[in-house]
């Protein structure tokens, strides 16, 4: 994750660069490491952003939809520290989910998990989702997301959405980027 200097700086980053600069928690059995992010973006002209990075476990069997539904509950509930990663008082909350809450709700428990949080935490979606969603993993499904509670705004898919061309044409680049722009706070 990154924060334009003029908007704000990471907590605890002093550095232009910090590898370790994003509070986490391993979900045993899950993947190497953290798959949750939080950083909070201490803003120039004061408040914060709390900023949460989601990187779902891939993988189509049971056995990885239960380490989604586990990484989804750190974002909500409890990221391993007694509070959700999104617990600020504006939160945004952005990556790969590894699943489509949209396409697959029906099909996998963790996408349905996923939208069932964001509509009972007074969350909701700022990019698109459902099946006209622009499909940025593939040109099949929509895994790339950005979410808030206190912000809206519009997006869009490079490479997906008219008007705005990939990123790079390398056969290995197989996301395309979800772009916001955020408008807000919401009261």
């Amino acid at each position: 994750m990154a924060v334009k200097r003029s908007l704000g700086s990471f907590r605890g980053c002093d550095a232009d660069h910090c590898l370790d600069g994003l509070d986490g928690s391993v979900v045993d059995g899950c993947g190497g490491g953290s798959r949750v992010g939080r950083g909070v973006i201490d803003l120039v002209d004061g408040g914060t952003i709390t900023l949460v990075n989601v990187h779902g476990s891939s993988g189509l069997n049971s056995a990885d939809e239960d380490c989604r539904v586990r990484e989804f509950d750190q974002v909500f509930v409890d990221l391993g520290d007694g509070a959700p990663a999104a617990n600020g008082d504006l939160n945004v909350i952005m990556g790969d989910l590894n699943t489509d809450p949209g396409r697959f709700a029906g099909a996998d428990p963790s996408a349905a998990h996923f939208a069932a949080l964001v509509d009972s935490s007074g969350f909701h979606f700022v990019s698109d989702v459902g099946e006209m969603a622009p499909p940025t993993y593939q040109g099949a499904v929509n895994i790339g997301h950005v979410v808030s509670d206190r912000y809206d705004g519009h997006c869009w898919a490079a490479g997906t959405t008219d008007g705005h061309r990939r990123v790079t044409d390398a056969v290995y680049f197989h996301h395309e980027p979800v772009v916001c722009e955020l408008s807000g706070p919401i009261p």
